[in-house]
């Protein structure tokens, strides 16, 4: 049985989600800044830690069934655990359900469908066209020729605002803030 005690430190869980190949695990970051790769049978696999998050996901969104970290989390797992797309599919209605804005959600579900996964490229630009059919990103949608769409996307995003998007400018803040300020400008826009 899996108890939260049994399940890594949230740190823990990052590295071994985003750091580790199938076979190794990476312990956190020690106080030299060194990682230490330790190889199968001395510690739990990439896969037993990755199944281990994503059995507690489900029960950890029981208390607040409509928050969307869990489902969130249990996005992110089913790539880990190579998940096949119906299993996916699912995962991702329960998080679009309760939350169709989540920005790390959309990142993280957008690498199933892609053609080194489970899918296709044409799979992956269907999936991120549909995606921001029913819940686009402003950033995607500030550039010069789009900014009247943006207009509209900027107050909806409230105090979801993030540079998530703008992070390869020089100063991700202030490359948002420009780009909101510009979308906002236009005439019929709401502010």
């Amino acid at each position: 049985m899996v108890t939260a005690s049994s399940v890594p430190s949230p740190m823990r869980w990052r590295n071994v989600v985003i750091g580790a190949r199938p076979g190794t695990f990476h312990s956190p970051v020690t106080a030299t800044g060194r990682r230490r790769t330790t190889e199968c049978g001395t510690r739990p696999t990439f896969f037993e830690v990755v199944g281990q998050a994503d059995e507690l996901a489900s029960p950890a969104g029981d208390p607040a069934p409509d928050d969307p970290t869990p489902r969130a989390t249990a996005v992110l797992t089913a790539r880990g655990l190579q998940v096949p797309r119906h299993g996916f599919d699912a995962r991702w209605d329960a998080l679009v359900a309760r939350d169709p804005l989540h920005w790390t959600g959309h990142r993280r579900a957008l690498q199933h469908p892609c053609a080194k996964r489970s899918g296709s490229h044409k799979e992956m630009f269907e999936f991120a066209r549909n995606a921001a059919e029913r819940a686009p990103v402003a950033f995607h949608l500030s550039r010069p020729e789009r900014r009247s769409e943006a207009a509209a996307q900027f107050p909806a995003m409230g105090r979801r605002a993030s540079t998530s998007g703008w992070q390869y400018a020089l100063s991700p803040r202030q490359a948002f803030l420009r780009d909101r300020a510009a979308a906002l400008r236009l005439p019929g826009s709401s502010q």
